[in-house]
């Protein structure tokens, strides 16, 4: 024999076009994530539904710096193009991104001097993570008339301690200006 149930039909009634509101706006904004290619991968990282490529930061320089002749520069960076997380400071250790998410990383730095250089001048820019290279450009500046460099890389960052900066070496026998220059990284995959 089968047992009949009685319920409140009013407050059953209630509960029901609730939980059908609440599936339908889940469903509602799940299909506008899907069909937006900004929102394809998300994150639910610490609350938070966002798009992975957030995670991401990018510092420059507004003006130059001298980089002196043979010798190894840290690149300092006063300006946050773009850094939601706080990864940069404007204040100390300007040349250091730190992420905060432990994860594989695509790192971007680049430059250029002002003026010609000398053919067999040698131009080098690279990146650090926590003073290990993990990328880098050598080249000679062949007279050319402001060398550009750029160098691209991908690296694991623990998301505590470990740092990414740049450093210039140019081999003219002066001072040379450094100008336009940027260092920036994308949280790729995090760690799980």
């Amino acid at each position: 024999m089968i047992e009949s149930f009685y319920f409140n039909d009013t407050l059953t009634d209630a509960i029901v076009q609730q939980r059908r509101e609440l599936a339908n706006e889940i469903e509602r904004r799940l299909e506008l994530w899907l069909n937006d290619p900004n929102w394809a991968a998300l994150d639910l990282r610490g609350g938070k539904v966002r798009p992975l490529h957030a995670y991401y930061c990018r510092a420059s320089d507004s003006g130059t710096q001298s980089i002196p002749s043979a010798t190894n520069t840290l690149i300092t960076l006063d300006t946050d193009d773009y850094d939601a997380d706080g990864w940069h400071s404007t204040s100390t250790n300007t040349e250091r991104i730190t992420p905060t998410i432990a994860g594989w990383y695509r790192c971007t730095a680049a430059g250029g001097f002002t003026g010609s250089m000398a053919s067999g001048d040698r131009v080098i820019l690279y990146m650090t993570k926590s003073g290990t290279t993990i990328g880098g450009v050598d080249r000679d500046a062949g007279s050319t008339a402001t060398p550009d460099l750029v160098v691209t890389a991908d690296a694991h960052f623990d998301g505590d301690t470990e740092y990414l900066n740049s450093l210039v070496f140019q081999g003219n026998a002066a001072a040379r200006t450094w100008q336009a220059n940027f260092l920036s990284m994308e949280l790729i995959v995090a760690d799980s």
